[in-house]
């Protein structure tokens, strides 16, 4: 899925930049890794509920998602952006 949504260009990774997705109704679907912040993920979860937007919870670490998406860093969380 995840690879998917990347190669389309629809995929956006951070946490800053899922919370701006959200404030601009611009956010499909949020993927987590299991690592992430409780704090940042406790606030996408609520933007998530106001949103009706699935957050989904990955198995993967923040350091095995970054390598999935072939990132040179660690991810924590990305969001699927809306088609306009």
């Amino acid at each position: 899925d995840l690879l998917g949504f990347q190669k389309e260009g629809k995929l956006i990774v951070g946490a800053k930049v899922t919370e701006k997705a959200f404030k601009n109704s611009n956010a499909k679907k949020v993927y987590t890794a299991s690592n992430c912040d409780e704090l940042t993920l406790a606030k996408i979860k609520h933007y998530a509920k106001i949103a009706n937007v699935e957050v989904i919870e990955l198995d993967l670490d923040n350091l095995e998602l970054g390598q999935k998406l072939v990132k040179p860093f660690l991810v924590s969380m990305c969001c699927v952006r809306a088609s306009k």
